[in-house]
């Protein structure tokens, strides 16, 4: 696990955010200043094969990529960089300063059918911009929505378990087969499957 001072890449870490089984995350400063306080997921593969690894390497950048591009989204975080470095691979988000949804709905107990209504036309709005381009963010809960603290608007958060999706035929939206992921009690039942639709994003 990294420290408190260590440098990656061009980041200094200031503080550790979490850590678990799939990485590390940390709140980081670039060194020369170019992008504001920022988060550092550190994602590190159990590939033993050359092969493999190369092919998760791939998919990490493609996925970065696109993850680039929703970040344009004012309720998404932007992704400031991404790279590789011994072997492990980093991604550097905007850091988003708020309060988790699940706090949120400890305080509070009870929504009223108005509330309700709004919190959850703001997150539709959002998976339909994410929906457009074709991909799936397949962790809805609410520890991965964020109650921003600046104008209070609710921020999509984690999406490091999105699938982007190619469709098989010009006209159709069916989506690759790929590895069950997800949340016990927020992942619909065929995205446990194997095959999540973008309608396993609202279950």
């Amino acid at each position: 696990m990294l420290k408190p001072g260590d440098i990656v890449h061009r980041y200094k870490i200031l503080e550790t955010l979490s850590a678990g089984g799939f990485g590390e995350t940390y709140k980081v400063q670039d060194i020369h200043g170019f992008h504001p306080i920022s988060v550092l997921k550190k994602l590190q593969p159990f590939y033993q094969d050359s092969a493999i690894l190369q092919d998760a390497q791939k998919r990490f950048f493609r996925e970065a990529k696109v993850l680039q591009k929703l970040g344009e989204h004012p309720q998404i975080p932007d992704i400031y960089d991404y790279f590789e470095h011994e072997q492990n691979l980093y991604i550097v988000m905007e850091l988003i300063e708020g309060v988790e949804l699940t706090k949120e709905l400890q305080d509070k107990k009870k929504f009223t059918q108005n509330e309700a209504i709004d919190l959850l036309l703001e997150i539709l709005e959002v998976l339909n911009f994410v929906h457009q381009d074709k991909t799936i963010h397949r962790d809805i809960k609410p520890s991965n929505l964020i109650r921003r603290n600046s104008d209070r608007k609710v921020i999509l958060i984690d999406f490091g378990l999105v699938k982007q999706v190619e469709a098989r035929h010009s006209n159709s939206e069916q989506v690759d087969f790929t590895a069950p992921i997800g949340t016990m009690g927020y992942t619909a039942p065929e995205q446990w499957e194997g095959n999540p639709q973008f309608s396993s994003d609202v279950y």
